[in-house]
């Protein structure tokens, strides 16, 4: 069985299509990894390789390329399409009824990948495995979740060698990596929420790790085969499970020793967990604040994480070196203007490195529906097919200032490290300006050059190769 996986550029692979490429490899079947930005012609490369099965993974906010990608090939070769990724197992009615897919996936896909193969190979119905909705005889069956896999140390090893096949990927310093799924905690505005009290209740713990045995043996296999200099781990909370991180920590800085980053939660952070990790070659930390506003950050965000939590974090991050960068959303709910220099000024408190600024973008999965409703911040359900929209402001959250804060936000970082600038950027907002505003992402991409250790000339290079292939992704439309 042949199997052709799509992903749309090279700025990050995809942990889902890794592990899948690894069942594939352990199981001895032929796949090939094809990166549309990097295809002149793709209908000529997949006439080459000859696929049995097209595998596309999904986000919500980026799933109408892929399906266009799939319906574009669908006019050229007769192909069964299966569809997974978060997107699909949050949405999966919006999904399964696009024409260009014929199969769409829930939750973890690698047992059912191969259960699919299996009966495609014995001419068996398919229609019947757990996780799959299939499209036969003109109606849709819905089959059910199956319990999550416990013991992740149990799938094979993920394959990132079709990732590690293009030079400016092995030869970039930096790589990433995930020690586990999941999150203790429910944030309204995040999918691990929904996944926790909906999709997966019942089905088994969704927080889980791999063993650190684990971990390491996959960072020494990349270690091998690639340029390797800096660690990212890009778990939602990597630091939540004590005595997994204090074994890490042990053996990391004796297996490894090359510097890493992670993604925290600052509540649980103290002084001897800040040492024992700098201690081991941790370096950067990012966490979550979202708002400088502690009522909003908890009542309507329900993050559960105090100022308090995050002024003495960052005192320990900057005792001890670790930089520390922090994700942020502009136009929440009772958000104005104002609101954002109001962030500015209390992230300079904290001493951040640097800022990751997002609108706040609505989606009707979201546990905060109930209460943007019941608040009239909006006055009715979103629909999915509102992620059409190219624009931003077509899916963010309806406020009378948001024109003015999508046109600050490439200028956060800015504003951050130069204060003078921020009458000048105040005044400019005022105005539409069309493609000047890119120019203050190049800042904010400097600023996570260096704080994920890549040099400024290959990051450059990185930056554009992966800027226009993100033009190209869009031209099947």
């Amino acid at each position: 069985m042949r199997v052709a996986f799509f992903d749309y550029s090279l700025l990050f692979y995809s942990q889902g299509l890794a592990n899948l490429m690894g069942v594939l490899k352990t199981y001895g079947h032929e796949y090939k990894l094809f990166i549309i930005s990097e295809e002149k012609d793709i209908i000529k490369s997949l006439k080459e390789f000859k696929p049995d099965l097209l595998g596309f993974t999904t986000v919500t906010g980026g799933q109408y390329p892929s399906f266009n990608l799939a319906r574009y090939i669908k006019k050229h070769m007769d192909v069964l399409t299966v569809f997974g990724g978060p997107h699909v197992t949050m949405f999966p009615e919006e999904s399964i009824r696009e024409d260009c897919v014929d199969i769409i996936c829930r939750g973890e896909g690698e047992i059912p990948l191969i259960e699919l193969i299996n009966a495609i190979e014995n001419n068996e119905d398919y229609s019947k495995i757990k996780n799959l909705w299939v499209k036969k005889d003109g109606e849709i069956v819905r089959n059910e979740i199956r319990d999550l896999m416990q013991d992740l140390d149990k799938l094979p090893m993920p394959d990132r060698s079709q990732y590690l096949k293009y030079p400016i990927v092995r030869d970039l310093p930096l790589k990433r990596f995930l020690a586990g799924y999941g999150c203790p905690h429910q944030c309204s505005f995040c999918h691990n929420a929904i996944f926790l009290k909906e999709i997966f209740k019942g089905k088994g713990c969704y927080l889980r790790k791999k063993s650190v045995d684990r971990v390491l043996k996959e960072i020494k296999e990349v270690q091998e085969i690639s340029c390797m200099k800096r660690v990212h781990f890009h778990d939602d909370n990597f630091n939540y499970h004590k005595e997994w991180l204090e074994e890490f920590c042990n053996r990391y800085s004796k297996e490894i020793g090359i510097p890493w980053s992670c993604s925290i939660r600052v509540d649980t952070i103290t002084e001897p967990i800040v040492k024992m990790m700098h201690d081991a070659g941790c370096v950067g930390v990012i966490s979550g604040i979202e708002t400088h506003n502690e009522r909003i950050r908890n009542d309507v965000l329900d993050k559960r994480l105090t100022n308090e939590d995050f002024e003495r974090a960052s005192r320990l991050f900057k005792k001890y070196n670790i930089k520390h960068l922090t994700a942020v959303m502009l136009n929440l709910p009772g958000d104005s203007f104002e609101d954002v220099f109001k962030m500015l000024e209390y992230v300079r408190k904290l001493k951040v490195f640097g800022v990751r600024p997002g609108i706040y973008v609505v989606s009707k999965k979201q546990p905060i529906i109930k209460m943007l409703l019941e608040k009239k911040y909006i006055d009715k359900v979103p629909e999915i097919d509102n992620f059409k929209q190219d624009k931003l402001e077509d899916v963010a959250l309806q406020t009378p200032d948001l024109k003015r804060i999508i046109r600050i936000s490439p200028f956060i970082n800015l504003m951050l490290k130069f204060p003078f600038l921020e009458p000048l950027i105040r005044f400019i907002t005022l105005f539409p300006f069309g493609r000047l505003g890119n120019s203050g992402r190049l800042f904010d991409g400097y600023l996570e050059m260096r704080f994920m250790g890549v040099p400024l000339i290959q990051g450059l290079r990185y930056y554009f190769r992966v800027k226009a292939g993100f033009r190209g992704t869009y031209r099947l439309r």
